[in-house]
């Protein structure tokens, strides 16, 4: 089944309450970074992605009707032109808020990258961001600036008729509207904050076999 939609915020972004909101609208399963641990015969063909290299993105995608978060989320612009049909959702927070989240997460060294290093999720996460800034995640301005960069790109080049943006706490109407369904009676998905997030990678690193 070919992807529906497209969230293309970063990690950090209210991506997995994105997923779960998706998923919850019948556009799921949903794909997020937290998939990956459960499919891991296909990061080979992510790591060939980011070389560049050509995928065949229905089969990275197998399964899933909708997709969020990284590493998807680095791939927009081969995505618009796969997917003709799909809508996107950029989900963004303040800048700021976001580099604080980021660096108590995904890039802290001892709490996210330490632990994943030497696999094919460092390999991931180094290629389609680090990679780019030389490493330097200990740099507020400098990551600040590659996250609105992205952002930016994504305004740039996903059509506006095809382009949502959502920020935490616009809730459902917006969702719903954009891509044609009720909006339902449960509120919106609240998930992946900060002590959630440590508690779920810990079990996913330590079910990888991850010291």
């Amino acid at each position: 089944m070919p992807l529906s939609v497209i969230g293309v915020g970063y990690f950090r972004t209210a991506t997995l309450s994105l997923k779960l909101a998706l998923e919850g609208l019948g556009f799921g399963p949903c794909h997020h970074m937290s998939e990956m641990f459960k499919h891991p015969q296909r990061w080979e063909t992510w790591i060939r992605a980011t070389a560049g290299k050509q995928v065949n993105w229905d089969d990275l995608f197998d399964g899933y009707k909708s997709t969020t978060d990284a590493p998807g989320c680095f791939f927009f612009a081969p995505l618009l032109a796969w997917y003709p049909e799909a809508k996107f959702i950029l989900t963004v927070r303040p800048s700021e808020e976001w580099y604080e989240s980021a660096s108590e997460t995904v890039l802290n060294e001892s709490l996210y990258m330490s632990r994943v290093s030497g696999t094919p999720v460092e390999h991931l996460l180094r290629r389609t961001f680090l990679d780019r800034y030389h490493g330097r995640h200990g740099d507020k301005d400098l990551m600040i600036s590659a996250y609105e960069a992205h952002n930016a790109d994504v305004r740039r080049t996903v059509p506006p008729e095809r382009l949502l943006i959502h920020a935490p706490g616009d809730g459902w109407e917006p969702i719903c509207r954009f891509l044609g369904v009720p909006v339902p009676q449960d509120p919106f998905p609240r998930a992946n904050e900060r002590a959630q997030w440590k508690s779920r990678m810990a079990t996913a690193l330590g079910q990888r076999g991850v010291a």
